[in-house]
């Protein structure tokens, strides 16, 4: 698999795929859209399965590092495609977002290390849906179905408002040449 041929393109592809998202999203509606909201039962929440594929689609952005527009991969991108050296800092500030994203909600579930919403979203899809990783999918059955549905809200919540976010400031920055290819960026 071979990389894109720039950093720019990088930020195009992004651009591109987070678009592609927001087409998936709108074809995958969800119900719940407050925390308060999600059922606390033994059910699953109404909204599970579009926030599971949400959460699929949404690992290359947020999970797989090998990825061509996983966020950090892309914020590299972003740093070296700047015009002006002195808007580098505004870069960390989306570095400290990323880093930040579904770690409100920890579940201890008795190992003394409490797992994150993007742990427990790992084990879901690679445990049974895209891997079949015997351990997580073990995992994922002991867990009680509030522990996934309120760690795809989290996930998915937060992952669609940074990617969206992000890809608005990427797309203003390249229309205000803060961004560019190659040897047109002063240094």
């Amino acid at each position: 698999m071979s990389g894109p041929p720039s950093d720019f393109a990088r930020l195009v592809l992004f651009c591109d795929l987070a678009d592609e998202y927001d087409d998936l999203a709108g074809a995958l509606p969800v119900v719940e859209m407050d925390l308060q909201l999600v059922p606390f039962s033994t059910k699953p929440a109404p909204d599970r399965w579009p926030r599971v594929v949400r959460a699929m689609a949404l690992r290359k952005f947020m999970l797989t590092k090998s990825d061509h527009v996983y966020v950090p991969t892309v914020l590299d991108a972003v740093e070296r495609c700047l015009t002006d050296r002195s808007l580098v800092q505004n870069v960390e500030g989306y570095r400290e977002g990323f880093r930040g994203l579904g770690l409100a909600i920890r579940v201890d579930e008795g190992s003394g290390v409490p797992r994150t919403a993007p742990e427990i979203i790992e084990d879901l899809i690679y445990g049974g849906l895209l891997h079949g990783d015997y351990d997580r999918h073990e995992r994922v059955k002991s867990r009680p179905s509030v522990t996934h549905d309120v760690s795809l809200w989290q996930f998915t919540s937060d992952a669609e408002h940074y990617i969206r976010k992000l890809r608005g400031v990427i797309r203003r920055s390249i229309e205000e040449e803060m961004l560019a290819d190659g040897p047109t960026r002063s240094t």
